[in-house]
């Protein structure tokens, strides 16, 4: 009887000293997914990136990611200044001669060290091979003195070279068996179907950051994105509008923990044309006339009045203008049967896309014009926009504060996808470079921008100030 005990007691102390096993297991394990957490940070933004190649970048949400992967010769410091970053030293020898030397201790991903040699090549293909290129071609070549040492040959004075210098479309990589090596805080350890997986670079030594991977999502749904904020334990979303933060203020996503910044991006709400029909200047005056719109100038204000050291009282910003009455915008809808044909127009589907073309669509519709909206996903309404199969669009042209020559360039390329504006608006471009201020490089890049306008090859209807919302501790540090 006592052994028959003494097993039984035998047995439940095994048992015990299992179960307590199991639970200490348990608890690591939940600690180490609680620690692992702490080490992953979740990006979102409305559209996911084309591509991570900076060569072949021509869109916003693509140059928010590379930011993250790559570094180049300049960047700009919290106060909106223009600072070396892979450089060492730059000086400039003459007003077309750049001279540069490289830190010594930089190196790409792999390990490879980083020398003048991947400079000239990394400038010199995104010269002859990117969309975005017309913002650099003051640059005649790039010469190699030695491993460190380079000088960057101008055709001409460029005042914009070192700001155009730190947009991460022109990093400094290399190319290896297909892939890209960068030097940035990550690299693309896996491509999802809508997110990036990025995984830290051991090599990296600029800025600290504590999370051993980020996983950069495109997710159009603002208002899950919000609800993402709320769940997500290191997140931040980007492509947020006003209304959006109201939205989650009703429903309590700010918190003590959640804060919002405003970003870098501003988005013009705008009517573009494909070629689906052949719209006259006047029939798109008359359409622009019958919509109603609070906003005054092409480029917004606000984003002027964000970049710092600029003369606010030297800015008086290109105006939109309705060229004609009501009564003459009937006159000439009427006169070319407008009201007798089906308008198509394209959206993105988006909350606040589908919000605006039901704007336009009610105020056409009113004027007696007849039109179906055609809503599309993010790949085929991009297939549509690129290849202008379309008869109009509504659709949010994205601009940077920090880089606005190159969002420009964007808009020509990316947006409006017309090359043959894009040469004929190269001269101005040029032109724009050699002002002896940036002051006069701003105000010239948006008498540029009102130039494209006054053929109503885009027509503005509304802007929007972006935010950025995530947590406290996070959102100062990420790429803005």
């Amino acid at each position: 009887m006592k052994k028959n005990m003494l097993k039984v007691i035998f047995f439940f102390l095994i048992v015990a000293v299992r179960s307590f096993s199991i639970i200490d297991d348990e608890i690591n394990e939940i600690f180490q997914i609680e620690s692992s957490k702490n080490k992953e940070l979740i990006l979102e933004q409305e559209v996911r990136a084309e591509t991570f190649d900076p060569v072949l970048v021509r869109d916003t949400y693509s140059k928010r990611l590379i930011d993250y992967l790559y570094q180049q010769l300049f960047k700009i410091d919290e106060n909106g200044n223009v600072e070396n970053c892979l450089l060492e030293k730059s000086e400039w020898k003459d007003k077309t001669k750049l001279y540069c030397i490289l830190k010594d201790d930089i190196y790409f991903y792999n390990g490879d060290k980083i020398t003048a040699y991947d400079v000239k090549a990394s400038i010199e293909d995104f010269i002859e091979r990117s969309f975005m290129n017309m913002s650099y071609d003051s640059i005649k070549k790039v010469k190699v003195i030695n491993d460190r040492e380079f000088y960057i040959i101008l055709k001409y004075p460029d005042v914009t070279l070192e700001r155009a210098l730190t947009n991460p479309i022109i990093s400094i990589i290399k190319r290896v068996d297909g892939k890209i090596l960068g030097s940035g805080i990550y690299y693309v350890a896996e491509e999802k179907n809508k997110a990036f997986l990025l995984k830290k670079n051991k090599y990296y030594k600029e800025e600290k950051y504590d999370f051993e991977s980020v996983e950069v999502r495109g997710e159009l749904n603002s208002y899950q994105r919000i609800l993402n904020s709320m769940k997500a334990h290191k997140y931040i979303t980007y492509d947020l509008y006003k209304e959006d933060i109201e939205k989650a203020k009703e429903i309590g996503a700010i918190t003590d923990r959640i804060k919002i910044e405003q970003g870098n991006i501003f988005d013009i709400y705008s009517l573009l044309f494909g070629n689906n029909y052949e719209y006259s200047l006047d029939e798109k005056k008359a359409i622009e006339s019958i919509i109603d719109r609070d906003i005054e100038t092409v480029y917004p204000e606000k984003m002027f009045l964000k970049i710092k050291g600029l003369n606010e009282n030297k800015f008086k910003l290109s105006k939109l203008k309705k060229e004609y009455s009501l009564e003459k915008s009937r006159e000439i809808i009427k006169k070319n049967n407008l009201d007798k044909r089906k308008i198509e127009i394209m959206c993105l589907n988006t909350i606040h896309s589908r919000e605006m073309a039901n704007k336009v669509i009610r105020e056409l519709e009113k004027e007696g014009l007849q039109v179906e909206l055609k809503i599309y996903d993010l790949n085929k309404f991009m297939h549509k926009l690129r290849s202008k199969d379309y008869d109009i669009a509504v659709y949010n042209i994205t601009i940077s504060s920090k880089y606005l020559g190159a969002s420009l360039e964007k808009i020509l390329i990316g947006d409006l996808a017309s090359e043959e504006l894009h040469d004929s608006i190269g001269p101005f471009i040029s032109l724009m470079k050699q002002s002896k201020s940036q002051d006069e490089a701003f105000l010239a890049l948006d008498k540029i921008l009102s130039l494209i306008y006054s053929g109503r090859y885009f027509i503005p209807i509304e802007h929007k100030e972006t935010y950025i919302l995530g947590e406290g501790e996070v959102i100062q540090r990420v790429k803005k």
